[in-house]
Parts: structure tokens; C-alpha cells; sequence
């Protein structure tokens, strides 16, 4: 698990220049990108993930954990090397980390498939991480850092002289969020 956008990114968008809540804005950067993978049920910046083992389903489709796929190293099913290609084993759909077989169904042996990839997304040299997540992202701390400075988490108003405070239910994630989130989850074929 790794942040989706940058602090100093983030600081640029906020406008703000002191170093005083680095430490702060960095935290929110962290929780808002955890929550993000955890409501999507995968990892987003990319890593090699070397020998997983994966049961297949008996389709001809094969999900992989994590997407995009970057670079497929090995795939063996049933301790059988297996080569991608139209005139091979199996195509790979990059995009969204599927592995069509062409001949047959894949095997439904107990972590009879192994794979060696690397998948997911990029915030540096050439960022390939999709610009409606960092915007959701960005929208996110900003809304969480303006009221923390005005009036306090999650007050919605306050009245005196009995200091009475009106508060929301906290949603993590509001209706136009989760419709940028589904963009991002497993579409089964």
C-alpha cells in the first residue's frame, strides 16, 4: 500500500508553502489512499508480485489480483510453462489484468496457477496513476484540511453561550466519489 499522490503535489493544490503540517497533511495523504484501495479491494501503485498462486475458475477468463498488468514475467499452470501470444496459451488483456486462454479452460487445481507480474499504477517520472483518483484525492484532504482549520472536525455549526455543536454522520465516500471508485473495480466477463 502506497500513497496515490504526492505531499508536494498536495501542497501546491492547497496553495500552502509552510512545512509546519507535513507531517499532518502527509497522514491525511496516507488515510485517503488506504481507504481508496480498501473500498477497491486492491493494490493501486504498481509492484512486482512474483509467484502468486491462483486457482482458476474453469473459464476461459483468468482475473489477476492487481491491474494494470505492466509486464507478465512467467505463468505456469500445473507446472506447465505458458506463452502468450494469438498463436499461443493465452492472451493478456493489460488493461484490467485478465488472461484469456485459448485453448481449453483454465484448471481449477488448488493454486495450480502461478504468475510472476508487475501491475498498477505510477505518481512519478511518467505518473500513470488516473487523474480522477489524485483529483478525488486531492478534494478529499482539502475539504478534511479547511475544516480542521475553521471550526473543527466534522462541526457543522456551533452555538453559544451553552456550546452546543451540530455534527454529521462521516461517509467516507459520498455518491459522485463511489461512481469514480466503480471506474476503477473488477468488471467479470
Amino acid at each position: 500500500m502506497s500513497d496515490i499522490i504526492t505531499l508536494p503535489n498536495l501542497k501546491t493544490y492547497l496553495s500552502e508553502s509552510s512545512s509546519t503540517f507535513d507531517t499532518i497533511l502527509a497522514m491525511l495523504i496516507s488515510a485517503i489512499s488506504e481507504a481508496i484501495e480498501k473500498e477497491l479491494g486492491r493494490s493501486l501503485i504498481e509492484a512486482t508480485y512474483t509467484g502468486i498462486e491462483i486457482t482458476g475458475n474453469g473459464s476461459v477468463f483468468l482475473y489477476l489480483p492487481n491491474w494494470p498488468v505492466t509486464t507478465l514475467t512467467s505463468l505456469t499452470e500445473d507446472d506447465v510453462e505458458l506463452y502468450e501470444g494469438k498463436d499461443e496459451d493465452f492472451r493478456l488483456y493489460t488493461a484490467k489484468g485478465i488472461l484469456e486462454k485459448l485453448t481449453g479452460c483454465w484448471s481449477t487445481t488448488p493454486k495450480g496457477i502461478v504468475v510472476t507480474y508487475k501491475a498498477g499504477y505510477t505518481i512519478s517520472g511518467t505518473p500513470t496513476m488516473p487523474k480522477d483518483l489524485q483529483l478525488m484525492c486531492y478534494h478529499k484532504i482539502a475539504r478534511a484540511w479547511k475544516e480542521a482549520r475553521s471550526q473543527g472536525w466534522g462541526e457543522t455549526s456551533r452555538s453559544f453561550p451553552d456550546g452546543s455543536v451540530n455534527t454529521i454522520e462521516a461517509v467516507l465516500f459520498d455518491k459522485e466519489e463511489m461512481a469514480i471508485l466503480d471506474n476503477y473495480r473488477r468488471t467479470i466477463i
